[in-house]
């Protein structure tokens, strides 16, 4: 079984080559320097399972690299490894596909258990990451509702059914329903009660 390492920083992937084939069996690490050597690798070698990607590496512009990797070799498992841990990023590569996310401050034993988690099937993203990925998904989902929006979901907090929402806010009770539906889809909500919930964790409304 071959996996690659994609990353500029030689010491990096030579430990981290070392201590991966002496941990489990079977498995051989090819190692690439940059964007170009590492496509290099995945056109010639047909038989690499899995990609272990840094985000910075020489020829990345942003993500770019590791979203044609996803798309090109679809088959292929694809884990970035990074010392950038910006909820942002985690976030971006989630909803591009990625098999997992691991930080490059894990220790050997993290980084083992990941790689193996990933090549079993499943996915591997570290809990707090994903906290914090979600935490900043939903503060932007909070922050792109409407001001007409967000006097709705504050008149909802306040217990106001949508006829006296409407009159006090002079609109309809047909646009009231309709706000209501859109901030319920920008907060992937299904009710009242789950938007004030999140309005109030994130201190939209008190």
């Amino acid at each position: 079984m071959k996996l690659m390492i994609a990353d500029d920083h030689g010491l990096f992937r030579l430990g981290l080559k070392a201590a991966i084939e002496q941990k489990i069996e079977g498995i051989e690490v090819l190692e690439a320097e940059d964007t170009k050597s590492a496509l290099s690798l995945l056109g010639t070698q047909k038989d690499i399972k899995m990609a272990l990607l840094d985000i910075n590496i020489p020829g990345n512009e942003g993500l770019s690299f590791i979203y044609s990797v996803l798309q090109d070799y679809p088959e292929l498992k694809v884990c970035v490894i990074s010392g950038d841990e910006d909820p942002s990023i985690i976030q971006a590569v989630m909803d591009k596909g990625v098999s997992g996310f691991i930080p490059k401050s894990s220790a050997n034993d993290v980084i083992f258990s990941a790689i193996q988690i990933i090549l079993a099937g499943s996915q591997y993203f570290p809990m707090d990451l994903l906290n914090k990925a979600a935490h900043l998904k939903s503060n932007k989902s909070i922050s792109k509702l409407t001001p007409r929006q967000l006097d709705v979901l504050k008149a909802m907090a306040d217990g106001q059914a949508n006829k006296l929402i409407a009159d006090n806010l002079n609109i309809s009770v047909g646009t009231v329903k309709t706000h209501i539906t859109a901030i319920f889809e920008e907060l992937n909500v299904t009710n009242r009660t789950q938007a004030i919930n999140a309005a109030r964790e994130k201190g939209v409304i008190l």
